[in-house]
């Protein structure tokens, strides 16, 4: 294998194994068939997967249900750091008395004005009534 002075490998050998049907993988250093990458991607399909599989170990809040919202994980912390009370009204769940008893995801600057999705700093803790009271408003 031709390297440059920088470790990496050299643009004719790279072309000589494109002409074989093989490609370098930057990540794990292997030689490999063109069948084991992605597209135009230079890293193989396995240090792709491990690459997407420590993102989301370190950002759960970007892979959450697909109500909208953040992860349970992540929003738990955040009813933890609020004393698990309503941010408008100041009261402690369980809310009895309303259509949903425990506190809701609540979009502080709304989904629809432009606010961030799945991002903690975007989420408070609101009671069903609360939230219904907001609605989109700021």
């Amino acid at each position: 294998m031709k390297l440059t002075p920088t470790g990496k490998i050299t643009k004719k050998y790279k072309k000589k194994l494109l002409e074989k049907g093989l490609r370098y993988c930057n990540k794990c250093r292997r030689i490999l068939n063109l069948n084991n990458f992605c597209s135009y991607y230079s890293n193989c399909i396995e240090c792709s997967k491990e690459r997407k599989r420590l993102y989301r170990h370190n950002h759960p809040e970007m892979y959450s249900p697909k109500t909208g919202g953040i992860s349970k994980r992540a929003f738990e912390k955040i009813k933890e750091a609020f004393k698990w009370r309503c941010a408008e009204c100041d009261e402690c769940e369980p809310f009895f008395g309303q259509y949903w008893i425990w506190l809701v995801q609540d979009h502080i600057y709304p989904k629809s004005k432009g606010g961030a999705k799945y991002r903690k700093s975007n989420i408070q803790p609101l009671c069903w009534d609360c939230n219904n009271k907001k609605s989109d408003k700021i």
